[in-house]
């Protein structure tokens, strides 16, 4: 009797392991929005929430960081074009132009990976715990392949407009 009680209690563990959803780490979340982009951070965050049966509440989040992205480029931009109009030196210089755009696009992304990991991922997430985790494996081929395209296409948009001139 005592085995088949011990069997059945070893059984509903497995069971409740397999009916654990799936969700992505609160560092997923982070490192993803501060390296790659805070779009991939709320595209997680929609995977999360869609697997919790909340997928209203993570399209908002998407659409968020959607918003965020295109109103701190909005920002990055004229915010650097400012700075370089006032500025007498750094920014006679081209590279000083591009890594202080590329510092100030690493503070936005820094500041939304804290919004969506520590604030919207705690909010609807609060115990990670009860959860399996998701592998980045395929995120991460998907934000390099992203970046290796980038780079082809910016590199042969350059060596063309330079053979234009």
């Amino acid at each position: 009797m005592e085995k088949e009680s011990a069997f059945d209690d070893e059984e509903c563990s497995v069971a409740q392991n397999l009916c654990k959803p799936k969700i992505y780490s609160k560092k997923a979340v982070f490192y993803f929005s501060f390296i790659c982009s805070p779009v991939f951070g709320g595209a997680f965050i929609l995977i999360n929430l869609t697997s919790i049966g909340k997928k209203s509440t993570g399209l908002s989040v998407l659409f968020f960081s959607i918003a965020y992205c295109y109103l701190i480029g909005f920002i990055n931009r004229n915010l650097v074009a400012l700075i370089a109009t006032h500025s007498r030196f750094i920014f006679k210089i081209q590279l000083g132009y591009f890594l202080t755009g590329q510092l100030f696009g690493l503070l936005f992304n820094l500041l939304a990976a804290f919004i969506l990991s520590d604030y919207v991922q705690d909010k609807y997430i609060p115990n990670e715990n009860e959860f399996e985790i998701r592998k980045i494996w395929i995120p991460l081929l998907i934000a390099i392949s992203i970046l290796l395209l980038m780079f082809v296409f910016f590199s042969f948009t350059h060596s063309f407009y330079t053979h234009i001139k």
